[in-house]
């Protein structure tokens, strides 16, 4: 029988092994330090918050394709800004999604929020450059991924009002 004893920093304070071997050290401590080693490492961390995470994916991956299509088509009639954003974020599946309509109607919409009388008012240009800039992000992911048709049409969606066009 091979026992092992570790502090709380996982180092080794005693070992021992009841086989007739007479050397420092026997195959079966080795084999069983061996075997620790990989318990030790393959077992999950658990962080703060991470019970939640863990649960949220269990939930996840329970749920079946139907159940997840359904859940999305639902969603969708309630909520028109979540089915705006799956519909851009699948838009390379499915041809007939017009990209560059859709992003203009959201940059109207983020211009029309933080303005009044047709102006952008002065205490809200913060605000509006933070919409802005996510906007840009979602255009450096296109960039990155070389879908420079997408980018171009995100790009244009954001100078046209900022060049005098409407929105």
């Amino acid at each position: 029988m091979v026992e092992i004893s570790l502090n709380g920093k996982d180092e080794i304070i005693a070992y021992s092994c009841d086989c007739p071997y007479d050397g420092g050290i026997c195959k079966h401590v080795v084999a069983a330090l061996f075997r620790l080693r990989n318990e030790i490492a393959n077992t999950p961390i658990k962080l703060a918050g991470s019970t939640k995470k863990s649960l949220f994916e269990n939930l996840i991956k329970s749920v079946t394709h139907a159940e997840y299509q359904k859940f999305v088509l639902q969603y969708a009639l309630t909520n028109k800004n979540f089915k705006t954003e799956f519909e851009l974020f699948f838009a390379d599946k499915d041809s007939r999604i017009d990209v560059a309509k859709k992003y203009s109607e959201l940059v109207s919409k983020v211009i029309k929020k933080h303005s009044s009388g047709g102006y952008v008012e002065y205490r809200s240009t913060f605000n509006l450059s933070g919409d802005i800039e996510k906007f840009l992000g979602i255009g450096d992911e296109y960039i990155a991924k070389n879908n420079f048709k997408d980018a171009f049409a995100l790009c244009t969606a954001v100078l046209s009002p900022m060049m005098g066009g409407t929105y």
